[in-house]
């Protein structure tokens, strides 16, 4: 499925990523990147190997498969969704369950993006880290 870059507001392209996450169809996110991304979401890679650079829409998709196969996402909330341009930012919170260890992760976070002809071409995102890697760490028996 193709992404359709007619929509060429930053804003739409922005709640268009957010449906499609929505959906889970990562199938669907990877078709709103450029190309060329620059994308980073900072956090330890050894303990969650989903964290980290990409830079090509099936890095992208391979993030978000990984992601949804590691956790259960039980509440998310975008509270602003602010743009300026090209650029835009989202804030929220959200809470997930870590498969792994079958403990909950609660953090406020905010994404960062820039669109050019329509396709996200920069992303960040920002989350509670410490608290990743608690609700990551097993507890001592």
């Amino acid at each position: 499925m193709e992404y359709n870059t007619g929509t060429t507001s930053t804003k739409e392209v922005i709640k268009d990523f957010y449906n499609a996450l929505a959906s889970r169809n990562t199938k669907m996110i990877a078709g709103i990147f450029a190309t060329n991304i620059d994308w980073l979401i900072p956090g330890d890679q050894a303990l969650a190997p989903w964290l980290g650079y990409r830079s090509t829409p099936e890095e992208v998709k391979d993030f978000f498969d990984m992601l949804l196969d590691n956790i259960e996402s039980k509440a998310f909330e975008i509270e602003h969704l602010i743009t300026d341009g090209d650029f835009g930012v989202v804030t929220g919170k959200f809470v997930s369950t870590m498969l792994a260890t079958g403990k909950d992760y609660s953090s406020p976070f905010s994404a960062h993006f820039r669109i050019e002809d329509g396709l996200i071409v920069y992303y960040r995102f920002l989350e509670d880290s410490y608290a990743l890697v608690k609700a990551l760490t097993p507890d001592q028996q």
